[in-house]
């Protein structure tokens, strides 16, 4: 570059021409440029992280929002079929101790230890028709019975709740007695097991009969007849019974 005033060589970058210091017009005009190209870059730059910042955050909100909404619809989706859930994890666990837990099955109807049965049932949720467990459906609906019967036996002799009335308590217990003397009948639905399922129940009815008789006051003749009485009739002997009317054949 040329000084306009004496011809010298000088760069952009000299202000003043080196040999007779004459203003380069030049690089003033330059360094003007470059001050506003700086001034709008810089503009420009803070426009931009401003406008990314706003639409980072808005984006991480709804990223935010997005999965919140997912997992209320899978909590809701897992408290509707919670059930089935649980059901399908049972049985699952059920198949994989298969060996285990019809082995313990056996040894506690050997026992009679019909209550440990029913807690078992319940506790692994082993009552699965097309399963392992099939051939004990019948005794788990026998356990079952017989608990609540031996419950409302414990309960009407002790009387220890205040919410349950002795009436209450007399009307529950007979019409478990009523349902328990219909297992003949299903035992037939087992027709593979139906020697087994028939000794289980003779042996529930014989406990029944003796904590009747020890804890509700009924004599052997009524306990005997027992299965061909109405719901009314064994209410009506087990009132009578507890407050000291029956006599023993």
């Amino acid at each position: 570059m040329k000084c306009s005033k004496c011809g010298g060589s000088m760069s952009l970058e000299d202000r003043n021409c080196p040999y007779c210091g004459a203003v380069n017009e030049h690089a003033a005009e330059h360094i003007r440029q470059m001050s506003e190209f700086k001034a709008d870059y810089e503009g420009t730059k803070k426009q931009v992280y401003f406008t990314a910042n706003k639409y980072a955050g808005v984006a991480v909100r709804a990223v935010i929002i997005a999965i919140i909404c997912i997992l209320i619809v899978v909590c809701i989706l897992v408290g509707n079929n919670s059930y089935e859930i649980e059901e399908a994890f049972a049985l699952q666990n059920g198949l994989r101790h298969a060996d285990e837990y019809t082995a313990m099955l056996d040894v506690y109807i050997s026992e009679k230890d019909y209550e440990s049965i029913h807690v078992m049932e319940r506790s692994y949720n082993l009552y699965h028709y097309d399963s392992p467990y099939e051939p004990y459906l019948a005794v788990f609906n026998m356990s079952s019975r017989y608990v609540r019967i031996y419950d409302g036996i414990m309960k009407l002799y002790l009387q220890e709740n205040d919410y349950e009335t002795p009436e209450r308590l007399i009307n529950d217990l007979s019409r478990e007695l009523v349902e328990f003397f219909e297992f003949p009948d299903e035992t037939y639905r087992f027709e593979e097991n139906y020697e087994l399922n028939r000794m289980v129940y003779n042996d529930m009815l014989a406990e029944i009969e003796a904590l009747l008789h020890t804890y509700c006051g009924l004599s052997q003749t009524e306990v005997g007849i027992l299965d061909i009485m109405t719901e009314r009739q064994i209410g009506n002997l087990l009132e009578q019974g507890l407050k000291g009317g029956n006599q023993d054949a």
